[in-house]
């Protein structure tokens, strides 16, 4: 099969291996109608360009610092070791200087050296510290809140 011009030697339960940049790498995929798609794990920090017409081009181009330059690294952590490590650091560092003011801001943490930034912007406060500490691995959370969004008409009184 060849998509977005990457070979690939097909995919089992969401999974498929495919020749990126010269090696093999396996990757979780999408599928939608019968065909997977390229997972976007391979795409970050490249520049994807698509021609929208019939038959239009579609083009894939690493970012100018290479692929790995600001990938996240997990040091061998499972999710849940993750999150741990992420809620010690804001339990012990963080939430005591935080003030009411502070509720509903969005804390982004480098779960490796305990640097961290606050934003009212979930955006903004992620790409300030992965600027600081390209390449680690970060946990994410809302101010006050025991998830940064809820859907469907769900309220939660904030709680410092």
């Amino acid at each position: 099969m060849r998509h977005l011009g990457l070979e690939t030697d097909g995919y089992i339960d969401g999974r498929a291996s495919r020749i990126w940049q010269g090696r093999r790498r396996n990757v979780e995929v999408l599928q939608l109608d019968r065909e997977p798609r390229l997972g976007m794990e391979l795409l970050w920090n490249h520049r994807i360009t698509v021609d929208a017409v019939a038959n239009g081009a579609v083009t894939v181009a690493p970012l100018p610092g290479g692929m790995e330059a600001s990938r996240m690294t997990r040091p061998n952590l499972t999710d849940a070791e993750i999150c741990a490590r992420g809620e010690k650091i804001y339990r012990e560092r963080i939430r005591p200087t935080l003030t009411e003011a502070d509720i509903g801001k969005f804390v982004t943490i480098d779960i490796n050296s305990g640097d961290y930034e606050i934003d009212a912007d979930d955006i903004s406060g992620g790409l300030a510290l992965r600027a600081r500490t390209p390449g680690s691995c970060y946990y994410g959370l809302r101010v006050g809140y025991s998830a940064a969004y809820f859907f469907g008409g769900y309220h939660e009184d904030p709680e410092l």
